[in-house]
């Protein structure tokens, strides 16, 4: 492949690294755990927490920040997953057409 065909190629693949980027942002997770409900987008931006009222009556402020890193944590890892299938379909166009189909 000569440069110019490499360089194109190059253009190519950071356009769908940056359409990968915004299509993750806008992706929306939603989360819940013991009254504790979080939104957070695949890139794992934090969009929205809601807290029961019931909550503040019933439980600690240990309790509540316990709930909030188990759903969080719950969402990101949701995150990640979309994430990475998002990212390895563009990493697959990178290769080859033969090695593409190692892959999967």
């Amino acid at each position: 492949m000569d440069i110019l065909g490499m360089m194109s190629k190059l253009n190519d693949l950071q356009a769908k690294m940056e359409a990968s980027k915004k299509k993750l942002d806008s992706i929306l997770i939603d989360a819940e755990s013991g009254g504790v409900q979080v939104t957070v987008s695949a890139s794992k931006n934090i969009r929205n927490i809601d807290i029961a009222a019931h909550l503040f009556d019933s439980c600690d402020k240990e309790q509540i920040e316990d709930l909030l890193i188990d759903v969080l944590n719950k969402a990101f890892a949701q995150a990640d997953q979309i994430s990475s299938n998002e990212m390895g379909a563009v990493s697959k166009d990178m290769l080859p057409p033969d090695l593409g189909n190692i892959l999967g």
